[in-house]
C-alpha cells in the first residue's frame, strides 16, 4: 500500500526546486500558492514574477520531478500564475495626447526603420508628431533620419529635442560620441528613459511614438509604470524564432495592463523581380497567425524590398497602409470607451 500524499510532503518536495534567477526555493519565495491532490494526481499552483519568465519550463520540469518522486504520485500538474505588477503613473505629459510603443521580442526584425516611417508618416499627414528612441543600448533613430545635431539644454535642465522636418525626436545617439558604448544597470535605464519623457520640451503632440529596444527588460517595464500608455504595436518577422518571442511580449503587455493595437509582419516576402513570385524567406504567415493567435488586428505584411532599405535611410519611405490600419485601431478604441 502507497504512503500517504500529503501536501506537507507536496511542499518540503517543491522547496527542493529553486528559481534560477531568484537564487531561492520556490517555498521559501512564496510562490507556492496551491496544492490539490486527488488520488495519485498532484496539481501545485506557483506564481511567477512574470507570465514571459523564460525559466518556465524549467521550472516545472523540475517541480515535475520533485514531486514526482513521492511515493504514491502518478501525474503532476503544474498551474501558473503571475504576480500583478502594480501599475504607477511617475510621469505627467498633458500636452501629449497618445503615447504609442513599438516593440518587438527579436533584434533585426525592422522595429527601428517601421517605427521611424510610422511617425513620419503621421507627421507627414498633419499631426504633431514625436518620436522618443528608448532603444538605449542601440540607437538607430538618428542614422534612420540622418541626423545627429545635439539637442540644446535650457536653462532649467531641460532638453529641446531635435525637430527633422516637422518631426521631433530624441536619442541617446544624439547625447553620444559615435562608437561610444552604453554600459548601464536596470537602475541607470530608469533613469534615463524618465528623463527623455519629463525633461524633454515635448510641446503640443498629438502622437509621441516610442521605439523600445528587443526584449521584455527594464526599460519596457520603465515605460510601462512612468506614463499611462494609448497601446503598443508588436512587430515581427514570419520566422517562428521571432514570432516565439514577441508572443512573451503580448504576454508582458497584458500583464502590465498595456493594449496591444496590433501586430506588423515584417520581411513577410520577397517578390521575385522577374517571374512577380512570392518567395517566403522566413516562412509564411507567421504573424499573422499570431494575430489570430491572440485576436489582435493585423496591421501590415511588409515584403522584403531593397528599396525599404534604400529609402528609409534617406526618409522618402512612408507605411501609408499602416497608417491608415493604425487610425482605424484608434477610432474604435475612442467609440469603445
Amino acid at each position: 500500500m502507497s504512503a500517504e500524499i500529503t501536501k506537507e510532503k507536496v511542499e518540503e518536495a517543491l522547496g527542493r526546486v529553486m528559481d534560477p534567477e531568484l537564487g531561492n526555493d520556490l517555498v521559501s519565495l512564496n510562490m507556492v500558492k496551491g496544492v490539490n491532490i486527488n488520488d495519485g494526481t498532484v496539481e501545485a499552483t506557483v506564481e511567477l514574477t512574470t507570465s514571459g519568465c523564460p525559466l518556465k519550463a524549467k521550472i516545472e520540469g523540475d517541480c515535475k520531478q520533485e514531486i514526482g518522486s513521492i511515493d504514491g504520485v502518478t501525474d503532476v500538474k503544474i498551474v501558473f500564475t503571475a504576480k500583478p505588477i502594480p501599475i504607477r503613473t511617475e510621469v505627467s505629459l498633458p500636452t501629449v495626447k497618445k503615447i504609442i510603443a513599438i516593440s518587438s521580442g527579436k533584434g533585426g526584425v525592422g522595429k527601428s526603420t517601421i517605427a521611424t516611417n510610422i511617425a513620419k508618416a503621421f507627421q507627414k499627414s498633419g499631426y504633431s508628431v514625436g518620436l522618443l528612441d528608448a532603444d538605449i543600448y542601440g540607437p538607430n533613430i538618428p542614422t534612420l533620419l540622418e541626423n545627429y545635431a545635439r539637442p540644446t539644454i535650457t536653462h532649467d535642465d531641460k532638453l529641446v529635442p531635435i525637430t527633422h522636418d516637422g518631426l521631433k525626436f530624441i536619442s541617446m545617439g544624439l547625447l553620444l560620441e559615435p562608437g561610444q558604448p552604453v554600459i548601464w544597470r536596470g537602475p541607470m535605464l530608469h533613469g534615463v528613459v524618465k528623463q527623455f519623457l519629463a525633461d524633454v520640451i515635448w510641446g503640443d503632440l498629438d502622437y509621441l511614438f516610442v521605439d523600445l529596444p528587443p526584449g521584455t527588460g527594464d526599460v519596457h517595464l520603465s515605460l510601462c509604470q512612468m506614463v499611462d500608455l494609448t497601446g503598443a504595436i508588436a512587430i515581427t518577422t514570419p520566422q517562428q524564432l521571432s514570432v516565439a518571442d514577441v508572443r512573451k511580449g503580448i504576454g508582458m503587455f497584458r500583464q502590465l495592463q498595456v493594449e496591444v493595437l496590433g501586430i506588423i509582419e515584417n520581411m513577410s516576402y520577397y517578390v521575385h523581380p522577374g517571374t512577380n513570385e512570392k518567395i517566403y524567406v522566413f516562412g509564411k504567415n507567421g504573424g499573422k497567425n499570431l494575430a489570430e493567435e491572440w485576436n489582435l488586428p493585423l496591421l501590415a505584411q511588409i515584403p522584403i524590398d531593397p528599396a525599404i532599405c534604400e529609402k528609409s535611410e534617406n526618409g522618402l519611405t512612408y507605411l501609408m497602409p499602416v497608417v491608415e490600419k493604425l487610425h482605424q485601431v484608434f477610432e474604435s478604441k475612442v467609440s469603445a470607451s
